[in-house]
């Protein structure tokens, strides 16, 4: 009997863990030295990411490889060094978990320094949002370099960003952190018509949520939540998961005076990860756990 108990025990056990990656569409991980997808077995699109810029490095929390993207002195801000991407399955809700690490020394743009997009492809038109270290909000001074980082997440075909309204957490360069990036479309549709009605009058209850993981600290938190989110006006689910690392805004040239990178500086990604369940399984936590105080038991009678 307690063999069998056993046995039911490591089955239950493998069962719960294929359950928590039921919905993986993507995964690469780089230590095979190239860009193949652990769950599709082909290449994700590497045209503008030289084989050679995948490195060894020992601090990776998935070791031995990861990517390393060069943005050397004097790359201009609104452009990425390189990106690849890989088409997944539609689907209206999808998780994107990724890690990532910034160089010593390595500067900011006030505006977004992007990480990774998801989007959609459809005949209907492209879209996307994106996610990234934020420079501008976080204390950053607009038309500079340098400054405290946070994690937020953007919008932008609609001009609505989503910055870091909960917890802040603070982004150390030569330090590995994990983020898991939920996405959940908004029901396409106007919310009412008019006579003159542009992409306000659209429903706007999609979901935007982000959790940061600090790899050093073990600490997790929950840095965005919005429910009322304007993400699509149509149909098109998101099909796309890309690693664009965009170092300031594509706007540069056009509104605001470019900048430069100083030196050389590295933004390091690893273990990229699509899915339409949590992909982080059992480690999944929502927010920063809080102390409670201990308190004595209803039935103590103190004399």
């Amino acid at each position: 009997m307690r063999l069998k108990n056993m046995l039911l025990f490591v089955s239950l056990f493998f069962l719960s863990s294929t359950a928590a990656y039921a919905g993986k569409l993507l995964e690469i991980n780089f230590n095979d030295g190239t860009c193949k997808d652990a769950v599709q077995g082909d290449n994700w699109s590497c045209d503008d990411f030289p084989q050679g810029w995948i490195v060894d490095d020992p601090t990776s929390p998935d070791p031995p490889k990861v990517a390393r993207f060069p943005f050397p002195q004097g790359f201009p801000g609104g452009s990425a060094p390189g990106d690849i991407e890989h088409a997944h399955a539609g689907t209206d809700t999808v998780w994107v978990m990724y890690y990532f690490k910034t160089s010593p020394g390595w500067v900011d743009h006030y505006q977004m320094n992007k990480h990774m997009y998801e989007n959609t492809r459809a005949a209907s038109g492209d879209h996307s949002e994106f996610i990234g270290e934020d420079g501008y909000a976080s204390g950053g001074a607009a038309n500079t370099i340098g400054g405290t980082i946070q994690l937020c997440c953007t919008g932008g075909d609609f001009g609505t960003d989503f910055y870091s309204n909960k917890t802040k957490v603070s982004i150390q360069n030569d330090r590995w952190y994990r983020v898991t990036w939920y996405l959940k479309l908004n029901t396409p549709g106007y919310k009412y018509l008019a006579s003159s009605c542009d992409y306000k009058c659209w429903r706007s209850d999609g979901v935007v949520r982000v959790w940061v993981k600090d790899m050093v600290t073990g600490i997790e938190a929950l840095t965005s939540e919005y429910t009322d989110r304007l993400l699509t006006n149509n149909n098109d689910p998101y099909d796309t998961t890309e690693i664009g690392p965009v170092w300031g805004g594509s706007d540069e040239d056009e509104y605001r005076n470019k900048l430069y990178i100083p030196t050389l500086q590295y933004l390091y990604v690893d273990k990229v990860l699509t899915s339409t369940t949590d992909p982080r399984g059992g480690d999944a936590v929502s927010i920063i756990p809080t102390a409670k105080t201990p308190m004595p038991p209803d039935n103590i009678l103190i004399k």
